[in-house]
C-alpha cells in the first residue's frame, strides 16, 4: 500500500503536498481533511481503516507538514481559501466522499455550501459551529502569537489549552 505522491499547482498561489491510495477494488474515493496541527501523517491508521474499499486522498494544507516547504508564508489562510483548496481536490481526484477532523470541518463546509455536484456523502466528525468565549480567547491569542513569531507562547498556549485534553 504506497499512495502516488504528488505537489499540486491549487489556483496558481498554492502548492499542496497529496498522497493518493489507489485500490483497484474501490468504486469510490474519500479525500480526508486534517484539523488542526494535524498532516497526512496523522491519518496512518485511518488509511488502513479505509483502505481498499476506498481510494484514499490525503493532503497537507499549504502550512503545514510536506507543502509547507513549497508555498510562501505571507499571510494566513482563510477557512474560505482552505474550502477552495479542498474544492479542487475533491475534483481533481474525482472525489465522491470527503471526511473531517476537528477544524479540518470549517473548511469542509465551506467547501459543501458551494454544492460540488460530485460529493455523495460527508462526515463531518468532531467539529462545533459554535465558537464560545473559551475558544475565541485561544484563536485570538494564536493568531496574535503566530503573527508575533512567538513561538514559545504559542507553545505554551496550546499545552495549557487544548494539550491538556491530548493523550
Amino acid at each position: 500500500m504506497r499512495p502516488e505522491i504528488a505537489v499540486l499547482d491549487i489556483q496558481g498561489q498554492y502548492r499542496v503536498y497529496t498522497e493518493f491510495y489507489r485500490a483497484d477494488a474501490a468504486a469510490k474515493t474519500i479525500v480526508l481533511v486534517n484539523g488542526s496541527m494535524a498532516t497526512t501523517a496523522s491519518f496512518a491508521q485511518t488509511v488502513k481503516s479505509l483502505y481498499p474499499q476506498f481510494n484514499v486522498v490525503l493532503y497537507d494544507q499549504p502550512y503545514a507538514g510536506r507543502s509547507k516547504i513549497h508555498n510562501r508564508h505571507e499571510q494566513m489562510l482563510t477557512k474560505e481559501v482552505e474550502g477552495q483548496i479542498l474544492l479542487e481536490l475533491l475534483d481533481h481526484f474525482a472525489a465522491e466522499h470527503v471526511l473531517s477532523f476537528s477544524w479540518g470541518g470549517a473548511a469542509t463546509l465551506v467547501a459543501l455550501a458551494q454544492r460540488p455536484h460530485r460529493v455523495e456523502k460527508a462526515v463531518i466528525s468532531s467539529f462545533s459551529p459554535v465558537i464560545n468565549a473559551p475558544m475565541r480567547d485561544y484563536l485570538e491569542r494564536g493568531v496574535d502569537y503566530l503573527s508575533n513569531l512567538d513561538r514559545d507562547r504559542v507553545g505554551h498556549l496550546v499545552n495549557s489549552t487544548i494539550g491538556k485534553h491530548l493523550p
